[in-house]
């Protein structure tokens, strides 16, 4: 065996490292032809030098069909995340590289945290945190708080994760609709949720709202003013899914008129400056893009990016999570089967 026929090149995060789980997948499963080389966050000129021999390509970057024309080896690159959204998928299948995620390594992280944000709204419990710590103790809040129990609970979306969201909900005893035209009438059937008609129906009807929908050109402000004129007086609104697809702007107008009456967010729009008009907003609780982590997701995630990884380089198959399938047929993997 060769030693460091193949390479993999991992760039924006800690993959690769001396130690890693990725070096420890190679080690443990005798992978010894290939070589890893890591590339530091923001070292964009190195990793594009590195990736011009690249055979597999880790990234969370964005990447366009004028990069894919530098990766001359390449036959797959994998998101070490649950979206794609960065890439340019049709300049990758037009060069015949396979663009690959990990959509299920970590459904659980974030569905706690989404019913974490939810309870803290619920209970008012960082907003009331804020106040203690100014010396001001009231034991009747200057807010009003409700139970979730006989109110409705609105799913924006109904993938794994909202799925999810919807099992460790139900024990708090709210109605459960959520809104997603993709999804087969079912799958609501089958997991006791209603199936809402129309966005504007779960806005009227939900008391407590949590939005999953990943961001695309076509979800780009999905959820703006005229869809949260729609809200119950008081409703809350927990995002975990991609920063963008809630209008800010319009989000910040619920609250500042009571349409909502707080809002729980992982994601904002401008993640990379850190800039949104509800960073100071006085009924707003943040934290920053972390509903993914665990230590076992992380782990599960860097395993599960080099074995398809390895799946497409060593072995020409096609990897578990493809997402460019139009790619088959004309996929550099295949061309290279001896």
């Amino acid at each position: 065996m060769e030693k460091g026929k193949y390479k993999i090149v991992a760039y924006g995060s800690d993959v690769g490292r001396e130690g890693s789980m990725e070096n420890q997948v190679l080690t443990e499963g005798g992978f010894d032809d290939f070589s890893l080389v890591y590339v530091p966050e923001g070292n964009r000129e190195l990793f594009l030098k590195e990736a011009e021999n690249a055979d597999g390509i880790c990234a969370w970057a964005d990447l366009s069909e004028e990069d894919y024309k530098v990766m001359k080896e390449c036959e797959i690159i994998v998101a070490p995340a649950i979206g794609a959204d960065k890439f340019d998928i049709k300049g990758a299948t037009k060069r015949g590289i396979c663009i690959a995620n990990v959509p299920d390594y970590c459904l659980e992280e974030v569905a706690v945290h989404t019913l974490a944000l939810m309870l803290d709204c619920c209970r008012r419990i960082t907003l009331t945190d804020r106040l203690v710590r100014r010396g001001i103790w009231q034991e009747h809040p200057p807010w009003p708080m409700y139970r979730m129990q006989g109110r409705t609970y609105g799913l924006v979306s109904f993938g794994n994760i909202p799925r999810r969201v919807a099992e460790l909900v139900k024990p708090f005893g709210p109605d459960i609709i959520a809104y997603d035209p993709y999804v087969d009438e079912g799958v609501f059937r089958e997991r006791g949720v209603e199936k809402a008609g129309s966005l504007k129906e779960l806005f009227e009807r939900s008391h407590f709202i949590s939005v999953h929908t990943p961001r695309l050109p076509s979800t780009y402000h999905m959820i703006g003013r005229s869809e949260l004129e729609n809200l119950r007086e008081g409703s809350i609104i927990v995002v975990t899914g991609r920063g963008g697809v809630v209008d800010e702007e319009a989000l910040k107008w619920a609250l500042d008129t009571g349409k909502a009456g707080c809002a729980g967010l992982d994601v904002i729009e401008d993640e990379e400056n850190i800039r949104s008009v509800l960073m100071e907003h006085e009924k707003v609780v943040m934290t920053s893009h972390t509903a993914y982590y665990t230590e076992e997701a992380s782990r599960e995630l860097k395993r599960k990016v080099m074995e398809q990884i390895i799946s497409v380089v060593r072995n020409k198959k096609a990897p578990e999570n493809l997402i460019n399938k139009e790619v088959l047929g004309r996929a550099r993997f295949e061309r290279r089967i001896l």
